[in-house]
């Protein structure tokens, strides 16, 4: 391990270890998350730390960046429903002056 020491790999999977140990994963962006994934599957991960501990904090990044792919599709699909819903309005709207449109050309006795 000593060989390992100085690598900038190995300083990043060292403080991955200490986020992970703070919580501060729950918190991490899906950039950094997909970062500590890519970290993750370095042969140098699997060298400097635990394996027990390693998978655990794999477990971890893999869950939390499919919490994050899941926030950012509800995002979008929150979006999506909006711009419907202000599309049936307007259609709405339009079929009653439609309507009005129309009632008003019919002769009235």
């Amino acid at each position: 391990m000593s060989s390992l020491l100085g690598n900038p790999l190995t300083d990043e999977l060292a403080k991955l270890v200490s986020l992970a140990a703070n919580g501060g994963l729950a918190t991490a962006s899906r950039k950094d998350l997909e970062r500590h994934a890519q970290i993750l599957t370095t042969p140098h991960a699997q060298i400097a730390a635990s394996r027990d501990q390693m998978h655990q904090i794999g477990e971890t990044v893999r869950l939390m960046l499919i919490v994050r792919m899941s926030e950012e599709s509800d995002r979008r699909a929150l979006i999506v429903a909006s711009a419907a819903l202000v599309v049936a309005f307007v259609a709405l709207v339009v079929s009653f002056a439609q309507l009005w449109v129309a009632y008003v050309a019919l002769p009235h006795p």
